[in-house]
């Protein structure tokens, strides 16, 4: 499926009820269908996406966990607006790391919170899951991210030089967030 063929509706439709948040937005954790669509996505949100075969990998690791948001526009079918992967790696006597793999929101449902419902939802569920450490990448350049990270508690513990592919060939740095988490 290409980033411009839209998925299937019922797709999103078809998703299991986990939590519910005000203004009709909707949190769900992933299912057996969301390959197509989280590949649709996530081509929206990065350049490059992820392939469909990349995408199952990463969300039916059973170390992975996937979230989507769904929004109910008015008078419009609930659809999928944004999304975050992580990886949690649990060690019951020292605790345990997770890692955001990748996050985002389309862009006509940017800056209306859906982020931070995200990430507040992912790190309940990873701390409920044992995880003392939450770890990211995200791009220098990104500052919205980046506004987001810092409010939500995340703290510069390093650098991952020319990370990010650019479209023009180039490379872009990768600042890496640490984040505690409460168990």
């Amino acid at each position: 499926m290409s980033a411009t063929t839209p998925p299937p509706q019922s797709l999103a439709q078809s998703l299991p009820r986990r939590a519910t948040y005000p203004s009709r937005i909707r949190l769900v954790q992933k299912s057996p269908d969301d390959v197509k669509i989280m590949t649709y996505l996530h081509g929206i949100c990065f350049m490059p996406g992820w392939s469909e075969e990349l995408m199952a990998q990463t969300i039916f690791s059973p170390v992975n966990l996937a979230v989507f948001a769904l929004v109910s526009p008015p008078r419009q079918d609930e659809m999928i607006a944004g999304f975050l992967i992580a990886q949690a790696v649990v060690d019951p006597a020292s605790g345990g790391e997770a890692e955001i793999l990748s996050f985002g929101v389309l862009p006509d449902y940017r800056r209306q919170g859906l982020a931070r419902l995200l990430l507040h939802d992912i790190t309940r569920r990873l701390a409920g899951l044992g995880a003392r450490r939450l770890f990211l990448e995200v791009a220098v350049t990104n500052l919205a991210a980046r506004r987001l990270y810092e409010n939500s508690g995340f703290r510069p513990v390093g650098e991952r030089k020319n990370y990010y592919p650019l479209p023009t060939g180039q490379s872009e740095d990768a600042l890496v967030l640490r984040r505690d988490l409460a168990v």
